[in-house]
Formats: C-alpha cells, structure tokens, sequence
C-alpha cells in the first residue's frame, strides 16, 4: 500500500491516524486523494510496513531521535515535539487549525472522551472518524435526511435521537452503550435529535 508524494493542499482534509486497527479498505480509498498524514511517534513502527507517506510525528523530544531514524527514507517530514502530558489528538488538531486545513479524516476510536475533547473545534474543522467499519459524522443541523439501503446499521450516543423511514419510527437497541440502528427497507431517511450530534454508519 503506498500513496504518491505530492505537494499538499490544504483544502483537501488530512489524515490524522491514532488507531493503527484500521479497515485496509477505507485507509486506501482515504490515501488515494494523498492527503496529509498525521500520527504519533508510538505507532511508526506498525504504520512502517504499510508504506505509505507519513508527514508529520507527533511525540515527545526523547522519543525524537528514534523517529527521526525510522523515517529517514521519508525525509521530508515534521517532528512537532510536545510534552508527555500534552494530549497528542489536541495537538494534531492545533496543528490544523494553525495550518489553515478545514477538513480531516481521523482514524481512532470515538470514546467519549475523545467527542468532548475535538467538539470545540467543529466549527473550525470538518471532522469525520472511522472507527472499523463505522463511519461518524457529526451534523450541525438539528435534521437531516440520506437514501440508506436496506441491511445498513446506524450508531448513535443520545436517546434523544429519532430516525424515520417513510414517516414511520425505526426502532433501535441500546448495545455497549450505543443506540444501534438497523434500516430493514432502503429508502430515503430522517435523523432528528438535538443540534448538534454524532452519528455513526457502517460502511
């Protein structure tokens, strides 16, 4: 797997990869547009073998040299140094707000704690996660509607939360503290719930 080294566009969303579990599907259909890839300095040796451009390490100044050697056939790339109790998602999103990016993918796990933690930034950023085989999505709006097939799941946090399918309610289960959601027929599709949510699909 490799992706071609082109000169970026901060138009295109980058890739922030936290989560080195991914679905190898969606990581190629993600590197095809050779975005800006983004990780942390623990995960280079399992990233390493996938060969694709990693462009900038996040870590701490001891573990600056072991990087620096792992990656010297990537040269160039950026090494942004923080503190141990620096949080490394933070510090890749102050990285793409300073660098003006208005989009990125994230590949890591949507806990809880993660949401509150990039929540502030989501009128800065357009930021989409892919945690496996779900894909979140966060919409600003209070509604919205999307054609989904018939077998499609749909994940969400809030109780609060309504979907419907040719005005009629869809019914959902409580799983692992998610609301989890499956589209019996295809049709067009209505999510309502307060402004503001995440909402998670399987793809």
């Amino acid at each position: 797997m490799s992706s071609h080294h082109i000169v970026r566009d901060e138009q295109e969303p980058a890739l922030i990869i936290f989560n080195p579990s991914f679905n190898e599907q969606t990581i190629q259909e993600l590197l095809e547009w050779s975005p800006t890839v983004i990780t942390k300095s623990e995960l280079i040796e399992e990233l390493l073998p996938y060969g694709f451009k990693i462009d900038v390490v996040i870590g701490s100044m001891e573990g600056k040299e072991s990087v620096m050697s792992l990656l010297s056939h990537q040269q160039p790339f950026k090494y942004l140094s923080k503190n141990i109790s620096d949080d490394d998602l933070l510090q890749a999103i102050y990285y793409l707000t300073a660098s003006k990016y208005k989009a990125a993918n994230l590949l890591l796990e949507p806990k809880e704690e993660t949401l509150n933690l990039i929540n502030p930034f989501l009128n800065q950023l357009d930021l989409v996660i892919y945690d496996q085989s779900v894909k979140w999505i966060y919409s600003r709006e209070s509604t919205f509607s999307k054609w989904l097939p018939a077998g499609a799941v749909l994940k969400f946090r809030s109780d609060s939360i309504r979907i419907t399918q040719n005005q009629k309610p869809l019914e959902y289960e409580l799983l692992s503290g998610e609301c989890v959601c499956k589209v019996q027929e295809e049709g067009q599709t209505v999510i309502s719930g307060q402004e503001g949510f995440w909402l998670g699909q399987s793809v």
